[in-house]
């Protein structure tokens, strides 16, 4: 794992929502930060999901063994590093290595409490654009200023960004032909079976399911199939971790957290407006249990598809 994996960018038909792709964004007249932080925050899984996710056995960068170690954690470090050598702090710093582990920590710590519904690109970004005085300047570097450039992100760039995706985010008026949608098919499956191929050879799984599309597109060519048996211990296993994702101890605006409170109650009372939830986590799991068996067996996940789906 190295920068380079981390600010992969992805394929330009990879879908941002329904109406928009990679290449519709980078190709729109909005400026720049709001295009870095529209496909940060559209085209990666939130911190919160990545929960549990480690470096497969093996994992080593120069001398150092990443097996078992959680990638967000992994890769909010990078950005805190980055940041503390943009800053022309890191002299400092360096001369005293207990106060660094300390400041590192604690700043990953404030991101996986307060703000886990970021991605870890957001977090980059912030991280960026603060230690360039974007949001103010600053004497030094530590976990209270850090914390401080990701509200910012939070309360005015990435709310900037929003305002830009939503004049671009609308269903397009022509209908695109046959020809154009099987086109657009293909191209999004080669995204599909490119991660798959990069799980199969690593073991790390990054495929984000964007509105379970790949799901359902797999279960309407009747090549996933969920029996009765699994499909209860999957949404207990969906609750759970909706339960996790949405923990209002761990949310220090009362706001928000009464917001939090009020979702696990409704989880509790069994509320049925939170079905379309449990059933969009519930497809995310079993997606993953089916490409997991697959990649057990050493089965080619684009010869499965395009042997059905022809």
């Amino acid at each position: 794992m190295d920068e380079i994996t981390i600010y992969k960018e992805k394929e330009l038909t990879f879908p941002v929502s329904q109406n928009l792709m990679v290449q519709d964004i980078k190709n729109s007249n909005i400026n720049k930060d709001a295009k870095l932080i529209i496909l940060a925050s559209c085209c990666f899984p939130k911190i919160n999901q990545l929960k549990d996710k480690t470096f497969p056995k093996g994992t080593v960068v120069g001398n150092e063994d990443l097996s078992g170690r959680e990638i967000r954690q992994f890769e909010i470090r990078q950005h805190i590093n980055k940041a503390i050598l943009h800053s022309g702090y890191g002299t400092s710093l360096n001369s005293n290595e207990d106060d660094l582990n300390e400041l590192i920590s604690s700043v990953i710590s404030d991101v996986l409490i307060d703000f886990s519904h970021l991605t870890t690109q957001e977090v980059g970004i912030a991280f960026k654009k603060g230690c360039r005085e974007e949001y103010g300047q600053y004497m030094g570097v530590s976990t209270r200023i850090f914390y401080t450039w990701l509200k910012y992100y939070c309360s005015v760039s990435k709310i900037a960004a929003n305002k830009a995706l939503s004049t671009l985010d609308k269903p397009k008026s022509e209908e695109p032909t046959v020809e154009e949608l099987k086109k657009r098919q293909k191209l999004w499956l080669d995204n599909i079976f490119k991660d798959y191929d990069e799980y199969v050879k690593t073991g790390n799984y990054k495929i984000y399911d964007t509105n379970n599309m790949f799901y359902d597109f797999l279960k309407q060519h009747k090549l996933i199939k969920l029996i009765a048996t699994e499909r209860k211990e999957i949404e207990v296993e969906a609750e759970k971790i909706l339960r996790i994702e949405n923990n209002p101890l761990q949310e220090p605006d009362r706001f928000k957290r009464n917001q939090l409170l009020e979702f696990i109650d409704k989880l509790n009372k069994k509320d049925t407006s939170l079905d379309s939830k449990i059933l969009c986590k519930s497809k995310h799991i079993h997606l993953k249990r089916f490409l997991f068996n697959l990649r057990k067996k050493k089965k080619s996940l684009r010869e499965i598809v395009t042997k059905k789906a022809q």
